[in-house]
């Protein structure tokens, strides 16, 4: 399937877009008289866009993805032949952002670093392209420049940056650690689930490092029921980790 074709249909089947779709529907049914349709498709849209704001369905929803794994410091991990961690936690620089644009999964750079550090493998593997061809570097550029400054020799810094989704993050890091067998894997921990299947699949033997948990457990007791945009931006995410999960065990890239 097209990239972009992949990128509008996961669009409309997740929150918002799925209720804009819903919504669209509601007015086509209204416009043809169908008062029955038209009152499902908007009770179904505003149900599920209120309940993919709630924290507390944000927090049931990460816990299943990111159940397998728990926080585990950097001491504390295996040693492997080498870290990989997968893109995701920043926008390379373009013409209006001079500089690369962090974001809630950055603690992937963090936690590569420190296992780094920590001694666990001697080399870093960065793999993560720039998906539309629109920044100035590749997610690998810009992440390998963020983990030099935080004191991982260039020389000890590998780049992979031609993949755009999972499956290629895999496929072609095998090509460029092709000698490699045990590595340890730092992506986010809901993401940990497809990205080890996918590893797996081409031969690695990997040893997860999860990192970026999300958690509302702190939050307010009643703020955790009340709708917040934090939460629907969330469970958007959780709820396209699953779906991509399902898609690509339909495909057999797990």
């Amino acid at each position: 399937m097209p990239l972009l074709l992949d990128k509008v249909l996961t669009a409309f089947a997740l929150p918002p877009g799925l209720a804009l779709l819903l919504g669209l529907v509601a007015l086509l049914a209204l416009r043809g008289q169908r008062l029955g349709l038209a009152t499902l498709a908007l009770g179904l849209g505003l149900g599920q866009l209120a309940l993919f704001s709630l924290p507390v369905t944000a927090d049931a929803i990460g816990a299943q993805l990111a159940a397998p794994y728990a926080p585990r410091s950097a001491g504390a991990s295996p040693a492997a032949d080498l870290i990989v961690v997968l893109g995701g936690g920043l926008e390379g620089p373009t013409a209006k952002r001079p500089v690369a644009d962090f974001n809630h999964a950055a603690d992937r750079l963090h936690y590569a670093a420190e296992l780094f550090h920590a001694g666990k493998a001697p080399a870093i593997l960065v793999s993560g392209g720039s998906v539309w061809g629109l920044t100035q570097e590749t997610e690998a550029e810009a992440s390998a420049a963020v983990l030099q400054r935080l004191g991982v020799p260039e020389g000890r810094l590998r780049l992979e940056g031609d993949s755009r989704n999972t499956r290629e993050n895999a496929l072609f890091s095998r090509t460029l650690a092709a000698e490699t067998q045990r590595i340890l894997l730092v992506t986010s921990a809901s993401h940990m689930r497809r990205a080890r299947g996918c590893f797996e699949a081409v031969g690695f033997t990997v040893i997860p490092a999860a990192t970026d948990f999300e958690d509302y457990s702190g939050w307010d007791p009643v703020l955790r029921w009340l709708p917040s945009h934090d939460a629907l931006a969330t469970n958007s995410r959780m709820l396209k980790e699953g779906l991509g999960l399902l898609v690509y065990r339909l495909r057999g890239w797990l």
